[in-house]
């Protein structure tokens, strides 16, 4: 399935006022039971998450691969007198690289999959550090059943659930990980 035209749908959502700004329910039951650190919002698109973390005194950076989302987070930030450094890159293509010498404290993926950047979200999270992150069990970017758990298999598991979200319309899959703090 070709992706959609990102650009076009984030512009339409700004133009129309309509961005969903509230970050989740998993996203807010964790983070505010930890203390603020690094943190890497991947394929955040208009920011609700990042927002969210700044507002909780996180240090954000935020990657989405539409200019146009990560202009409205920029001014969204700026409104909310917080800051984010924002950048636009393509996680399909290599765009980042997730650095293992300058380790995240924690890292959301939400509601984008891709198994081969997995493999560098783990490593770069320190230890003791967390994941957050959802994903479609049908459509594009999507895991397969029981996928999500078994990619943090040897961490401690905080939250897992695979349901139908009916405000998405949609089946999910969400997890809640630290990375063990020893190797």
């Amino acid at each position: 399935m070709p992706n959609p035209d990102w650009e076009a749908r984030h512009a339409k959502t700004v133009a129309s006022g309509s961005a969903e700004l509230t970050a989740s329910s998993l996203i807010v039951e964790f983070t505010t039971q930890l203390q603020p650190g690094r943190a890497l919002d991947l394929a955040c698109g208009l920011g609700r998450h990042s927002l969210w973390l700044a507002r909780m005194g996180w240090h954000v950076t935020a990657v989405d691969r539409s200019r146009v989302a990560i202009e409205f987070l920029q001014r969204a930030a700026a409104a909310q007198g917080t800051r984010i450094d924002a950048v636009v890159a393509d996680l399909e293509s290599g765009g980042l690289v997730i650095r293992q010498d300058h380790p995240w404290n924690l890292i959301v993926v939400y509601n984008y999959w891709q198994r081969g950047l997995m493999a560098s979200v783990r490593s770069g999270v320190s230890p003791g550090g967390f994941v957050l992150a959802s994903a479609r069990l049908t459509g594009s970017f999507r895991v397969e059943p029981g996928e999500l758990r078994s990619a943090f298999s040897d961490w401690e598991i905080l939250h897992y659930r695979e349901h139908q979200n009916a405000d998405a319309g949609h089946a999910t899959a969400q997890i809640a990980a630290r990375r063990p703090t020893i190797a």
